[in-house]
This record gives C-alpha cells, sequence and structure tokens, in this order.
C-alpha cells in the first residue's frame, strides 16, 4: 500500500512518487481524489450555500497546493500535511492580518505618495519597502515558529519541508488577499456602476497571484532553513530583502510595463526551481 500512498520519510515529507497504480486500485490513490475534489468544489461550494466569492479564492489556492506538490515529485506524510494546513491557515488569518496592519500604518505616513509615483524608481522603491518587505516577512512567521520548535528538538531544519511550509503560507496569504480584493470589486460594480471590475479582478488575480505569492515565500521559507542549518544570519536577511525586492518590483512594473513584469515573474520562478532543485 506505500507504494500507492507513499510512505512518509524522517521529516514527514515521502518519497518520490513511483506512478499511478493500475486498474481498479486507481480508486485508492490520491490523484483520484484529488481531482475528484478539485473538479467538484465549485458545484459542492454552490450545494452548501457557501460565499462563493470566498470559496474559490480558497480552491483557486488550494488547486496550486496540488500542482506544487506534483512540481516537487514529493508526497507528504500526515505530519507534514498538518503542519502546512496549519501554515496555510495561519498565514491567511493572523499573517494577512497583520501584513494589513503594517500597509496601513505606512499609508497613514505616507507611503501612498511612494507606491503611486509616476517615477518607476520611486514606485519601486515605495513597493518594495512598504509592500514587500512587509508581506514576505509577514507570511514568514509560522516558518519562524516551526524554526524554533526544530531547534528545541535540536533537529536540523529540512529545506525541502520549509519550502512545502512557505508554499502553504504564501497561498493561504493570497487567499485571503484576493477575497478583499474581489470584494472591492464587486463593490464598485454595485455602487459606481462600474461593470466587470469584480469580475475581471476575481479572473486575473485568482490565477496568478497564488502562484507569485507561494514561490516568494517558498524560496524565502527554503533560504531560513539553508540559514538556520548554516548559522548564517546573512544569508537570511538577504533571502528577506531578496524576495521583498522581486515582490515590490513586480507590484511596480504592472503600472509601467508589461515584459519587465513577466522578466520579474520568470526570475522569481527561476530562483524558486533552483531551491527546490537544490532540496531533492
Amino acid at each position: 500500500m506505500d507504494r500507492w500512498f507513499g510512505a512518509p520519510g524522517p521529516d514527514g515529507v515521502g518519497e518520490r512518487a513511483e506512478g499511478p497504480p493500475r486498474g481498479w486500485f486507481e480508486i485508492f490513490s490520491r490523484h483520484y481524489w484529488g481531482l475528484l475534489l478539485l473538479a467538484v468544489v465549485p458545484m459542492l461550494l454552490e450545494a452548501f450555500h457557501f460565499n462563493v466569492v470566498e470559496g474559490m479564492m480558497i480552491y483557486f489556492s488550494l488547486f496550486w497546493f496540488f500542482l506544487f506538490r506534483r512540481l516537487a515529485h514529493v508526497k507528504l506524510g500526515p505530519s507534514a500535511l498538518f503542519v502546512d494546513l496549519l501554515a496555510y491557515l495561519f498565514a491567511g488569518t493572523f499573517g494577512a492580518g497583520l501584513a494589513a496592519a503594517g500597509e496601513s500604518l505606512a499609508l497613514g505616513m505616507g507611503a501612498g505618495a511612494w507606491i503611486q509615483s509616476r517615477h518607476f524608481a520611486l514606485a519601486a522603491t515605495g513597493s518594495i519597502l512598504f509592500v514587500g518587505l512587509v508581506e514576505e516577512a509577514a507570511k514568514q512567521v509560522w516558518v519562524l515558529g516551526v524554526l524554533g520548535w526544530d531547534r528545541l528538538r535540536r533537529r536540523d531544519p529540512r529545506p525541502m519541508s520549509y519550502l512545502m511550509i512557505g508554499i502553504m503560507t504564501g497561498l493561504g496569504f493570497s487567499a485571503i488577499e484576493n477575497i478583499d480584493y474581489v470584494e472591492r470589486g464587486i463593490f464598485l460594480d454595485i455602487s459606481q456602476h462600474v461593470g466587470g471590475v469584480g469580475v475581471v479582478t476575481a479572473l486575473t488575480r485568482a490565477l496568478y497571484t497564488p502562484f507569485l505569492h507561494a514561490i516568494w515565500a517558498a524560496t524565502l521559507a527554503w533560504m531560513l532553513a539553508v540559514a538556520a542549518r548554516r548559522r548564517q544570519v546573512g544569508m537570511a536577511f538577504s533571502g528577506w530583502l531578496g524576495m521583498a525586492a522581486l515582490h515590490g518590483l513586480y507590484d511596480a512594473s504592472l503600472r509601467f510595463s508589461l515584459w519587465l513584469s513577466l522578466v520579474v515573474v520568470a526570475f522569481s520562478y527561476f530562483v524558486f526551481l533552483y531551491a527546490m532543485r537544490q532540496s531533492v
């Protein structure tokens, strides 16, 4: 049975998948139940009268988790999966709230003039300082807690485990952020008769922002684990600055150049893949 469900390793991250089961055993596989659940979630939301906006934002973020798991070719043991789900919930509640409070404070102190500047250099600087640094730090609170727990147990952090935790914190954070953006778009549709803002926001943000938040958070979580193993505080700090810079550059570039945005996304993804391959 382990070859179908995956035998977890000592770090809670299982061995590489050996391929799908054959014949009627397919019904016992995670592929069967995972894809079935992903396919019918919209139907279940409607059937049980859940908030469709909130449900679909969470749905899309968890859809990315399924893809990232396949990309990494790992199966999670029960303990690792439990920690990852807690990371998702924590980032979507405390992490998102902490980031919102920090950004509100920065805006109250005049950060909006920098972020909304017509000059790219100022807009990028403002986005890095007042958005990137704040949000990337907020997404790592759970990761730092797990690092502290590993230290108490005198256990070396395993970078791949932390990379998966980072993916979940990024996805949880993006789900709550997207709910806020989409609801504001719907409010504009209703209150100011600006047709389509809510729909466009939902379609665009739901698809790509979970991916971006996940790869930034995962790469930084990986760097924190490596830095803890090597006792290199400078590496952890530089990782935070690096991910904040990519985040801020992306946010600023959206108003100035689509091509620059694509370059930032491609480079961010490359760095994430590099980190993941170092851990496999």
